[in-house]
């Protein structure tokens, strides 16, 4: 149940429909979020480096010796990982929540000409910490696969054979570690894009707004676009182009609308048939599209 506080009685309006702006994706905070994961995963590499130095000095050091070292590094960290990303992930999801809130009131008190002072929604809790596990989750496999990229790459010097560009065994390694920095980097987009955009759909239906337009980026990225950077849609990522502007429910996202509800057609094959912000590294944004008068009768004003 969502409990709607109001500062002031609503201003006399003749709109019966509003299309607000969507809650965008809170950039400082997806950074921040990137900065410690980074930090986090650094001791991970400097012991793994200290390892593949030991590798070069002594040519005797046998592959076991080496698979050992490396198990001890994850086992290490792994306990690390597994004490701190819940912590971590509720810190990062209260950051985005609170943030949501203010943007949230925001977008009401602009669209509606409402000051709204608050939306409590006493039941959303179950909500949210489904998202904080699924992020503790994938915090959590970054040190078993910081350390499988590398006994990979071990495995493959002490088999002879080249590495990639014929980099040294170390000179590899960095180029693993680039790697676990930019996952880091798409976890902390993907993570902090999906809470928001679910955090946005558990206010949006709290108040009362069952509707919402799907918006894009508008560039070359969106999937589908044509002569874009992505034209071919795939299994995990439909065509997101065609969504720019159509109007859709929260409670069934397999149908839209061209008129303002009116008619809800099917979305096709190519069409994603979820909400923006579920797929991974999605931009889009839902744009809350908001019946005045559904709403005043439903908050009693």
């Amino acid at each position: 149940m969502a409990v709607i506080i109001l500062n002031k009685a609503p201003k006399p309006s003749n709109k019966k429909f509003v299309k607000a702006k969507p809650v965008k994706d809170p950039k400082r905070i997806e950074w921040a979020a990137r900065r410690t994961l980074e930090r986090l995963s650094q001791p991970i590499k400097d012991e793994i480096n200290m390892v593949m130095e030991q590798i070069q000095i002594n040519p005797y050091m046998t592959p076991a010796e080496v698979g050992r070292r490396l198990d001890e590094i994850k086992r290490k960290y792994q306990t690390q990982f597994d004490s701190l990303a819940p912590e971590v992930a509720e810190g990062w999801l209260n950051e985005i929540n609170q943030y949501n809130r203010d943007k949230t009131m925001e977008t009401l008190r602009q669209a509606l000409g409402i000051d709204v002072g608050a939306v409590i929604n006493e039941n959303i809790k179950k909500d949210l910490d489904m998202m904080m596990y699924e992020a503790a989750m994938y915090i959590k496999t970054i040190p078993n696969e910081m350390v499988l990229r590398v006994a990979d790459r071990v495995l493959q010097h002490y088999k002879g054979l080249p590495m990639p560009e014929n980099r040294t065994l170390i000179g590899q390694i960095r180029e693993e570690f680039k790697v676990s920095d930019g996952r880091a980097k798409v976890l902390a987009r993907d993570q902090t894009a999906k809470m928001n955009c679910s955090i946005s759909a558990l206010r949006q239906k709290a108040v009362g707004i069952d509707k919402y337009i799907w918006e894009t980026s508008k560039d070359k990225r969106v999937v589908g676009t044509p002569g874009g950077l992505y034209t071919k849609t795939t299994k995990l990522h439909k065509n997101h182009y065609k969504m720019e502007g159509l109007m859709c429910r929260w409670d069934d996202p397999t149908v839209y609308s061209t008129d303002k509800g009116k008619t809800w057609l099917k979305r096709t094959e190519d069409m994603p048939h979820n909400h923006p912000g579920d797929d991974i590294l999605c931009r889009c944004r839902p744009a809350p599209y908001i019946d005045i008068e559904e709403l005043k009768v439903k908050w009693a004003v």
